[in-house]
């Protein structure tokens, strides 16, 4: 049986944002049990990773591949946007 792009993309999208979760709650964990901001800023950094890997599932079922590319320069758009407050925060956080 052979799938469609569509369905292809879609099961990649899932599998990864499994996978980002996994690792955003392990690095969220190991950063509260080692006191280590940086850390736990980079659970955040994967969080978001898994949040763009959900923009990315929904494009690909309402616009499909035609679409794919410009609609990823949004997403990478948003991901540098929570980068950036997530490192912002954190050096509030650590007094610099």
């Amino acid at each position: 049986m052979q799938l469609s792009y569509k369905n292809t993309a879609y099961r990649v999208s899932i599998i990864t944002m499994f996978i980002n979760l996994i690792l955003s709650l392990f690095k969220l964990f190991a950063g509260i049990y080692g006191y280590s901001h940086a850390m736990i800023s980079d659970a955040v950094h994967s969080m978001s990773d898994c949040a763009s890997t959900i923009i990315q599932a929904i494009n690909q079922i309402k616009y499909g591949a035609e679409l794919q590319s410009y609609k990823t320069g949004s997403v990478s758009g948003v991901k540098t946007r929570i980068k950036l407050f997530t490192e912002g925060v954190s050096r509030i956080l650590d007094g610099r």
